[in-house]
């Protein structure tokens, strides 16, 4: 085989591999948990959010979903799906959030990894017992 041809399929290999790793990263569905609201805390059950690393948790009385991450066994992160740069509902993906809008794109801690956002997603307040994760709205 000629250098040529040899480069030109390892090249289309390489480009279906990263399509295809698109295609599936975007196309996995999220999971939406069951919750209870008790004052200013939504509360989400340890075993709602098993399996999965990450889920949303659609809350009345808050403008956008909230993503809900396990960092391991017993710590939590909870961010407002806001992007902060025009207000677009950022989508979560596994190991970033990205705001289809204007491309902004922000770690799973909310941290802005691609301009034009400069600010950080909203934090809430994070607690959990044995049984349960409790999201501090307030």
């Amino acid at each position: 085989m000629k250098r040529e041809n040899f480069i030109k399929k390892i090249l289309f290999i390489a480009a279906g591999g990263i399509g295809a790793a698109f295609f599936f990263d975007s196309c996995s569905p999220i999971k939406y948990l069951a919750h209870t609201v008790k004052g200013d805390k939504i509360i989400v059950k340890k075993a709602e959010l098993k399996g999965v690393q990450f889920a949303l948790v659609n809350a009345d009385n808050l403008p956008f979903p909230i993503y809900l991450r396990s960092l391991d066994n017993e710590n939590y992160i909870a961010l407002l799906t806001r992007c902060t740069h025009k207000g677009c509902e950022v989508i979560p993906y596994y190991d970033r959030l990205s705001c289809p809008c204007h491309g902004s794109e922000y770690s799973y801690t909310g941290e802005v990894i691609s301009p034009p956002a400069q600010n950080p997603l909203m934090k809430l307040n994070v607690t959990a017992d044995r049984d349960n994760i409790y999201i501090h709205k307030g």
